[in-house]
């Protein structure tokens, strides 16, 4: 081929100008070694390609397939897996532990009434929260777990926030609240 120098060393025969997409010759390669050659006979009969080939008749036919005796006889998901209860109270902790930082954080940069309004969407999302754990507690048959978590998530969020705000104010809630974010990823990191 035109623009190929051919490389004179003994392992490497010169490149023939008829080999489309081969480097060397049928049956040769680099080094010495040859491509092994395909079989045209079978050369073991007992190797299970060459059985699966054969007649039904010849194999016996009262004989059943090794796959046919370890068949299930039922489905393999015909019994439905049972959800867990979680009585691990962490996400309504973590969500009342969020929302104390954010609005205590924005509190000097909003209006109050926007505050209020923040309160009650929050209180909106943990009582939505306390129905989905309701509805989910009857609909798999739990035990009930107490219900004064919720409550007291909704009014100690808000109280924790209001009294922050005026104690502290935001610029130092706000600087609290990126060291305890940053503590909590660490941790998260470190355990999680």
């Amino acid at each position: 081929m035109p623009g190929f120098p051919d490389d004179p060393t003994p392992d490497r025969p010169p490149r023939s100008p008829g080999a489309r997409g081969r480097e060397y010759p049928e049956g040769e390669a680099a080094g010495g070694y040859h491509l092994p050659e395909v079989p045209t006979e079978p050369t073991d009969p007992t190797h299970p390609m060459e059985r699966a080939e054969e007649p039904e008749e010849e194999r016996g036919g009262d004989t059943p397939l090794a796959a046919e005796r370890f068949r299930r006889a039922t489905p393999a998901r015909s019994k439905a897996i049972p959800a867990l209860q979680t009585r691990h109270r962490w996400r309504l902790v973590a969500g009342t532990v969020l929302f104390v930082m954010f609005l205590g954080s924005w509190a000097d940069y909003i209006e109050e009434v926007t505050r209020v309004y923040w309160h009650l969407a929050f209180w909106a999302l943990v009582g939505i929260a306390a129905a989905v754990t309701v509805h989910r507690e009857r609909r798999n048959d739990w035990e009930a777990t107490a219900r004064w978590p919720w409550a007291a998530a909704a009014l100690g969020g808000s109280l924790a926030a209001e009294l922050l705000i005026a104690t502290l104010g935001s610029p130092i809630i706000m600087v609290g609240s990126v060291i305890l974010l940053a503590l909590g990823l660490f941790l998260v990191l470190m355990f999680g």
